[in-house]
């Protein structure tokens, strides 16, 4: 331990593994059976809780709960469940996460997230790297979240989803269906189009987000169902890298369904990129 700076307030188990330069602020908590990588921060308050693991550089911010029981009424306590924390991610204030309800099994968040004030990830979900989840954020238990997406303050997500990479999804929206790579998401369950700022700030090449676009048309907005635009779509070839994930995703179609296109939309993001 290293360079590791423990508060005098703080209660760190003998049994924990704590990294090297980690820094313990004042009455945080830190259970047996909790591993910490080097150089991470757990400030003020934060509880890490027994089956928790932190990988390194990582930040825990202020009165944060991580690995705390799910909420799941047939969850029995005696099991044997965790967290699992990549690297370099950076989590606020007040933000909470569930362990798994399967034994042996993890509620998992990949690298370089930026989680907000008071977000929340369900037990048994699965949260992939570089994603920003705004304040209130809400995660039920079993999401999917992809890579490199946004999801906008107050948004609420139910149990079982699937949100894909490189998504905006609005802020205050309700979801219970699922979120396409690439998209926009509004309101209640509805799609606005194609995330095209976000492809070009990933550097996708204006004709994959063509072929992107020109895809989202067939699934979402010439008047038909997915699974006949899917249809349709695969009877296309060839469709660029980008295009082809899009497809996978919808021909994957799950017990929740996909959200549906918002019709009347005007948004730039659904013509092709000019530019």
């Amino acid at each position: 331990m290293s360079d590791t700076n423990i508060h005098p307030t703080a209660i760190v188990s003998p049994e924990a593994e704590i990294g090297g330069s980690v820094q313990i602020g004042p009455y945080a908590i830190v259970e047996r059976d909790v591993i910490i990588g080097d150089d991470c921060q757990i400030e003020a308050h934060a509880q890490i809780l027994s089956g928790t693991r932190v990988g390194s550089a990582s930040q825990i911010g202020r009165a944060s709960i991580i690995g705390g029981d799910p909420q799941s009424l047939a969850f029995d306590r005696r099991m044997r469940t965790y967290v699992e924390i990549g690297a370099e991610n950076v989590i606020r204030e007040h933000v909470t996460i569930h362990r798994a309800t399967v034994e042996d099994g993890a509620t998992r968040l990949g690298d370089r997230n930026f989680l907000m004030v008071g977000s929340h990830i369900g037990h048994d979900a699965n949260v992939g790297d570089a994603n920003v989840i705004a304040n209130a954020v809400l995660l039920a238990g079993h999401v999917e979240l992809g890579n490199h997406t946004y999801l906008g303050g107050a948004s609420v997500f139910h149990q079982f989803l699937r949100i894909g990479d490189h998504c905006m999804v609005q802020g205050n929206g309700r979801f219970s269906k699922d979120i396409p790579h690439f998209t926009t998401a509004i309101g209640f369950n509805q799609l606005a189009g194609i995330n095209s700022i976000g492809l070009r700030r990933a550097g996708i090449a204006l004709a994959e987000r063509q072929d992107v676009k020109h895809l989202y048309h067939i699934l979402f907005v010439a008047n038909r169902n997915v699974s006949l635009g899917v249809d349709m779509a695969c009877q296309r070839q060839p469709w660029g890298e980008s295009a082809r994930r899009l497809l996978e995703f919808c021909n994957r179609m799950t017990k929740r369904g996909i959200c549906s296109h918002q019709r009347g939309s005007n948004r730039k993001s659904d013509s092709l990129d000019t530019d």
